[in-house]
């Protein structure tokens, strides 16, 4: 079986209630059954067998919290830093999986259903959640944001990627807007240009009219995985977030 490395940012940090609720002012040590959340991300990603090399990057007082990470990079300002810092760790390597350090529900079948079914010629691979499958998978949770494509219906993107080497090279210009607007296809579809937002607008925004538009802006080949599970998907950005998190793990 081909393993992956893995570079997990988890630099942010969090403040009011939320950092009230969790005890700490980073994101990645709140805890979640007794367990920093970083410590149940990384605990999935070896359960896998899949994974060849955990980096972490985090700041220091996160380092000696958490059992499994093989290679700690300091964090940085933005998420991108951080995962430029956590790549810098790393030698001879054509395809890294980036796996956000704040998914309390992921477990190793939902990380290995999205690395079967990635391909491995793309230069970049993302997972789709569909609205009906992320609610109910979290019945009563905090609302999320989703956007209908016409081949799927109503979706939200996953928080692991697999990118390839050469599509670093062709994305990293675009890095940072890229991974800021992940979450909101809306700011997505204004990076790509007024033709792909004036079909977001009208919800008529294709699929293949977003990859197309990706090839040709950045010369990068997407792959979308439909269907990835919706573990993948729930975060916990919000203090409503992590209180839905510690009530039903």
């Amino acid at each position: 079986m081909t393993t992956l490395p893995v570079v997990i940012p988890a630099g942010g940090t969090i403040d009011g209630s939320f950092s009230e609720a969790a005890g700490t002012p980073i994101r990645c040590l709140a805890p979640i059954s007794s367990q920093p959340v970083l410590q149940r991300v990384v605990r999935a990603l070896k359960a896998t067998g899949a994974i060849s090399t955990v980096v972490a990057a985090a700041p220091a007082e996160v380092h000696a919290e958490i059992v499994g990470v093989d290679l700690w990079a300091q964090s940085g300002k933005l998420g991108t830093d951080s995962i430029r810092n956590g790549l810098n760790c790393l030698d001879n390597w054509d395809r890294v999986l980036i796996c956000t350090s704040d998914l309390p529900f992921l477990t190793s079948e939902s990380i290995m259903d999205f690395i079967d079914r990635s391909d491995p010629e793309a230069d970049i691979s993302m997972g789709l959640v569909s609205a009906a499958d992320y609610n109910s998978s979290f019945p009563n949770s905090p609302e999320s944001i989703y956007v209908s494509l016409r081949e799927t219906g109503p979706i939200t993107i996953g928080c692991l990627f697999i990118l390839s080497k050469t599509g670093l090279e062709r994305i990293d210009p675009w890095l940072d807007r890229l991974f800021n607007a992940r979450k909101n296809l809306f700011q997505s579809a204004m990076l790509l240009g007024p033709a792909i937002l004036g079909q977001l607008v009208v919800k008529r925004l294709s699929l293949h009219s977003l990859q197309q538009r990706a090839k040709g802006l950045i010369g990068i080949d997407i792959d979308v995985v439909v269907g990835v599970s919706a573990r993948l998907a729930f975060d916990i950005d919000t203090v409503e977030d992590y209180d839905y998190a510690k009530n039903h793990i």
